[in-house]
This record gives C-alpha cells, structure tokens and sequence, in this order.
C-alpha cells in the first residue's frame, strides 16, 4: 500500500504542478567587430586601415589616404588601433570636447602603444581621427584611429603598438 501512495504522490506531483515556461529567445545588440591588422604594405583609404600599420609619409591623423609600409624600416608615424566607442547606437552625439577626452584615455593605454620600445624615443606625441559632427556620428560611424608619430619629425625605428 506504501508503495501504491508512493507512486500516486509522484504522479500527482507531476499533473499538479504549473507548467514551466521555455525561455524564449532574447535579441542582442549588434555588435561589431574589426578585422585584426595590420594590412599589408600599398596605398590605402584611411578607413581600411586596421591597426599596427606604419605609415611614410605621414601629415595628419586627418588623411584621406596613406601608404603603408614595412615596420622594419624608418617610418614617421604609426596607425596603433583602430577601435570603436562603446556608445549605443542610439546615443546622441557626445560632442567634440566629449571624444577627445576618450580618445585621450584610449589611445594611450597601455593595451595600445608598447611603452617599453615608445620609450627609447622621448617625444612620442599621439593623435586621433573620429566623428568631429552629429551627422557623421548619426550615421553610425563610431570608428576611432590612433596615430604615434614624434614631435621631432624623426623616424620610429619599430612597431610600438601592441599586437590585437
């Protein structure tokens, strides 16, 4: 009889119970991920730079093209990373002083420029390229470059960024 009510408890307990839920799929954000550089020696748009590249010549963070070459030999400056402001996309535009502020902190970190061969030349100076308006920023471009170069003029004799 034990047995029995055993065996009626554990099937009631089944029927009884309220039925469980299936989690249901939730979307995540986009998230977007660069390709890992550097590309490879030639001339480039500035937006297919990927990060690690040396550049000669060099003018400006600001470039419309730049021509890539061998890290082996004396460069000017040096595209260190290429990442992306972690604002959601539908975030306003942070402004101008906003950004530089972040590229300040983002460019100079550590996980970017390799201090240790940086530091064998004692003007490093670093700039940076990003959204300067609310309409490049609206249409989704949340895309930063940093560029090391040195306040002298002379070559960096290696890569200085560190690898993605």
């Amino acid at each position: 009889m034990l047995v029995a009510l055993f065996l009626l408890g554990t099937r009631l307990s089944d029927a009884l119970a309220p039925p469980v839920a299936s989690p249901t799929p939730t979307k995540t954000p986009d998230l977007i991920v660069l390709p890992i550089g550097p590309v490879e020696p030639g001339d480039y748009p500035w937006d297919e730079l990927l990060g690690g590249e040396c550049l000669a010549p060099y003018e400006s963070a600001w470039q419309d093209n730049y021509t890539v070459v061998d890290c082996a030999i004396p460069h000017p400056a040096q595209m260190v990373y290429r990442g992306v402001f972690d604002d959601p996309s539908s975030a306003l535009y942070p402004g101008l002083e906003e950004l530089q502020k972040r590229i300040n902190l983002l460019c100079t970190a550590p996980t970017v420029i390799d201090y240790a061969k940086a530091g064998t030349a004692n003007d490093i100076q670093v700039e940076a390229s990003f959204a300067v308006d609310a309409t490049d920023w609206d249409d989704g471009n949340r895309t930063y470059f940093c560029f090391v170069s040195r306040a002298s003029g002379d070559d960096l004799t290696v890569s200085i960024a560190i690898p993605q």
